[in-house]
């Protein structure tokens, strides 16, 4: 009831920001003259727009297919698309992304898929998706540097904070996996002393919960030292995951017929973008992205069309898809096939 009561409050406050967002945005535009640009929009870009977000949502879903292969399970393509979407539904819906991971391994669960090991497939492919983020990023800032300083503007004080928000969950995932030792100690230290100044009542309860998660991570560790190869794997098809997404703003530019403008710039643009919005405690980054598009795509769309690319830019990349995964996840809830053990 109560996990029930925290979806609701979560629709609840991801509708309202939407709504807020799009008044915001719309009071003071015509609806027919924005029905008018979009009936003029070739839609087979759009619909490649869609296609790419489909490959960034099973991308996914292949490393989780290949990570849990390992430990013994067979995902059927339908099954492991369910559990992104999922997360990816989830994630849209609750601060900071945070309800994603929690809700796979709740459902993984229900498919007989052990929370330890589906825990630990999800570690990994965070882990790689904040490199692969910042990476891509470093790749084309360097390629697209002058574009960025000259047409960034105020946003880069979001990309500052975002690239180091990502850059410390890099560390910490990175210490808890191969220092957990040191961890534990700072961990252990904590609870101590929220013990001594009454915070906590159980101290044994809590380190026993704490050094049951740091097990987890030295399992993590362990897991990556002995597929190597595996990894290799996973971090290419995170950077293909991440470089798709970011290849969305390009489909809407064509959708509207325009020419001229660099598709690496495009990349470069969204790769900070998306960092500069990553950390935004809102649901969806609602807000926060649309902002952030009228503001650094100025340079590609004109004024009349960046309002109409930004809607069907936001459209493709988180509003068709949160529609999508409400519909999968109540699927999910209602029927379910449970995930199958390979031969030891």
């Amino acid at each position: 009831m109560q996990d029930k009561k925290k979806h609701a409050l979560s629709l609840i406050v991801c509708g309202g920001l939407i709504g807020l967002t799009l008044f915001i945005f719309l009071k003071d535009n015509s609806l027919k003259d924005l029905a008018a640009i979009f009936k003029s929009i070739d839609l087979r870009y759009v619909g490649l727009g869609l296609l790419m977000m489909l490959c960034f949502i099973c991308c996914e879903a292949v490393n989780n297919t290949m990570i849990l292969k390992t430990m013994g399970y067979k995902l059927k393509p339908l099954q492991a698309l369910k559990y992104s979407m999922i997360g990816f539904y989830f994630s849209s819906i609750t601060p900071s992304s945070s309800g994603g991971q929690p809700a796979q391994v709740y459902f993984m669960k229900k498919d007989n898929i052990e929370v330890g090991h589906s825990s630990l497939s999800l570690l990994v492919m965070v882990m790689f998706y904040q490199i692969a983020m910042l990476g891509s990023a470093l790749v084309l800032f360097i390629l697209q540097g002058t574009l960025i300083k000259d047409n960034f503007g105020g946003v880069i004080y979001l990309v500052i904070y975002g690239t180091a928000v990502n850059l410390i969950l890099i560390v910490c995932i990175g210490l808890m996996i191969f220092k957990s030792g040191w961890v534990r100690k700072a961990v252990m230290g904590l609870i101590h002393l929220l013990h001594r100044i009454k915070l906590i009542k159980n101290e044994q309860k809590w380190v026993d919960i704490a050094d049951k998660q740091i097990s987890e991570y030295r399992r993590g560790a362990d897991y990556i030292k002995k597929n190597p190869k595996l990894m290799v794997k996973v971090l290419v098809m995170t950077v293909i995951q991440i470089n798709v997404m970011y290849l969305v703003p390009f489909a809407v530019y064509k959708a509207f017929g325009l020419s001229g403008k660099s598709i690496f710039a495009m990349l470069a643009i969204q790769a900070l973008l998306n960092i500069a919005v990553s950390s935004v405690p809102l649901p969806g980054a609602v807000g926060a992205s649309e902002l952030g598009f009228m503001s650094v795509f100025a340079v590609f769309f004109p004024s009349q069309l960046i309002l109409p690319a930004m809607l069907i830019w936001r459209g493709i990349t988180y509003y068709f898809y949160l529609g999508v995964g409400a519909v999968v996840t109540t699927g999910a809830q209602l029927f379910g096939k449970k995930a199958k053990r390979l031969p030891s």
